[in-house]
Parts: C-alpha cells; sequence; structure tokens
C-alpha cells in the first residue's frame, strides 16, 4: 500500500548527502543488516520531518495523558549515530540495548528501531530519562509502536488535535517541503 507524504528537513538536519558509506560501515561493523524498508527510506530521504506526523499511543501511568502524539522528525543517520550512543561502551548508555534512536516527538519520547533478533525492526517508544544508564532510575520504559518502519509509517495520520510546530511555519524556515510516495 502506497502512501503519501510532504516530507522536508529543518536546518539542524545534515540530510545533505545519502548516508550509504556511512550506514554501510555500521552494517559491517556489527554484522548486521538494517531493515530493508528503514534503509531505503534512509538512502532516499536521509530521515526528515513527515506530513502526516500524528499517531496513536496510550502511555500507562504517564503524566502526558494525550494518546495522540506528534513526530517532531525522524534523525539523519550522523543523528541516528549520535542518539544511539554507539561509540560509548554498554554499561554506560542511556539508550536500551539492541536499539538505535531513529526519531523523536514533540511530547518528549524517542523512537527506536530494535535491532534485536526476537524484534528486529519494530518501532518503539522509549520515555527517555537521559539522566540515568539504561535499567536505573526511571530510564526503564519502552513501549511496543509498530511491527516495522513501514507500519509506523502506515499509523501516521492528520490530527486537528495535535499541534506541530514544524509544519505551522516551516516555510523560510528549512527546506521546502515536497510530497512524496513510498511502497
Amino acid at each position: 500500500m502506497a502512501m503519501t507524504f510532504d516530507i522536508a528537513r529543518r536546518p539542524f538536519q545534515s540530510a545533505t548527502t545519502s548516508p550509504g558509506p556511512d550506514m554501510e560501515a555500521w552494517e559491517q561493523s556489527l554484522g548486521i543488516s538494517l531493515p530493508a524498508d528503514y534503509r531505503e527510506f534512509m538512502l532516499t530521504f536521509n530521515g526528515g520531518s513527515l506530513r502526516p506526523f500524528a499517531f496513536d499511543l496510550s502511555i500507562p501511568d504517564w503524566d502526558f495523558t494525550d494518546k495522540v502524539h506528534a513526530l517532531n522528525y525522524l534523525f539523519d543517520w550522523k543523528e541516528v549515530g549520535k542518539r544511539s550512543q554507539w561509540r560509548m561502551e554498554p554499561p554506560l548508555r542511556n539508550i536500551p540495548p539492541d536499539r538505535l534512536a531513529i526519531g523523536s516527538t514533540i511530547s518528549e519520547l524517542t523512537l527506536t528501531l530494535s535491532t534485536d533478533s526476537g524484534r528486529f525492526g519494530a518501532i518503539d517508544a522509549w520515555l527517555r530519562d537521559t539522566f540515568n544508564v539504561w535499567g536505573e532510575g526511571g530510564n526503564t520504559r519502552v513501549l511496543p509502536v509498530a511491527p516495522s518502519f513501514s507500519a509506523f509509517l502506515a499509523m501516521l495520520h492528520d490530527s486537528a488535535d495535535t499541534y506541530h510546530h514544524f509544519w505551522v511555519d516551516f516555510d523560510g524556515d528549512g527546506e521546502i517541503a515536497r510530497q512524496v510516495t513510498l511502497p
């Protein structure tokens, strides 16, 4: 099922070139391949802001009670590397294990892609606590969002109730949005 989105990059995103060589080096160093749908998206767009941007997710026992969340943007490959803390020793990382940080929401969630063989390619929401390493303090919660990157994209919808400032005043503040259709 093809999906049509508006896509653009914010000025702080470095997505000016394809991340192909860097992604391939990462895959070789860890001995895994990225899921085909996410890999294709990154090779084509290298992250960006999407519209529609809203998705539904209920988070039990959390202060933020809204069930509709807004995607800020999907990280470019350079930002995926930084936020996934690849160069840090595992006991020092605050990101949950076997995950790539691939995007953020306006409700302070980090979207992650699982690299674990049991849930390979699944998209989860990490209720991040950057003050603690994973498993300590409040840094213990990850919620399933979608079984794959494609399934996550299929969840995105328009929402009049969700304010998304990146799309409200986007003109002049980044790359011009263009419409794309993804498989």
